[in-house]
């Protein structure tokens, strides 16, 4: 029979084209790492006072060092005070209790004037305690909260007026009259209810919680 000739197809690459095809992707690779340190370094410059909170001689101070010395200091008290936070709100939201913003404009307002009449500013107060006008805002919306919560207690009497008067009234002068002092006494016997009527809903809140510390845990529980 005939021979056929096989021919052998080369089917291999050319070497400049596979060279050609490695130093491209060599050159890829070492683009995206050079873009990726980039995207590192511009993401710690602008996160850095995240990062960094304090330097001393140019050895930096880190978030996380301050964290844990604070944690130390005073984590407890603040996880306490936290805990009693979301039970209060916890129970106002129970409740159904809403505030308008009108009251809590009206009370800002008041305390501002108090202030502004001591030769003060709010604002200034605010910045000094790290604290904004949101944060004032939401203190008050909450304090009046609790005050509608516990509003059947807090009524003050003709005579509870007059008794305290009489008690006092060596301290507010000879000429002092209950018609005089009536609001302010009224006010003050009024703050008075509620801060142990706070005391008291505020501990039966407790005692009826659920409340778990898996770190931190206080040795008392702190007042809100």
């Amino acid at each position: 029979p005939e021979k056929k000739e096989v021919v052998m197809v080369n089917k291999a690459m050319p070497a400049k084209s596979a060279f050609s095809m490695k130093t491209a992707l060599k050159s890829s690779k070492t683009t995206l790492v050079l873009l990726g340190v980039l995207l590192v370094v511009a993401l710690l410059y602008f996160l850095k006072d995240q990062i960094i909170v304090a330097t001393v001689n140019g050895k930096p101070i880190t978030r996380f060092t301050l964290m844990k010395s604070l944690e130390k200091q005073g984590g407890s008290q603040v996880l306490s005070s936290l805990t009693t936070e979301m039970l209060v709100r916890q129970a106002i939201k129970d409740a159904g209790v809403t505030v308008d913003q009108s009251e809590v404009d009206a009370e800002l307002t008041s305390l501002e004037d108090s202030i502004k009449a001591q030769g003060q500013d709010l604002d200034t107060l605010l910045l000094a305690q790290n604290m904004t006008r949101k944060d004032i805002e939401d203190q008050i919306r909450l304090s009046k909260e609790i005050e509608k919560i516990l509003a059947d207690k807090l009524d003050v009497t003709y005579q509870e007026v007059a008794d305290y008067f009489e008690k006092n009234k060596a301290s507010l002068g000879t000429d002092a009259t209950l018609e005089m002092y009536d609001s302010q006494i009224r006010e003050q016997l009024r703050q008075q209810k509620l801060s142990t009527a706070q005391q008291e809903w505020l501990s039966d809140l407790q005692k009826n919680a659920s409340i778990k510390y898996y770190r931190f845990a206080p040795s008392s529980t702190s007042a809100y």
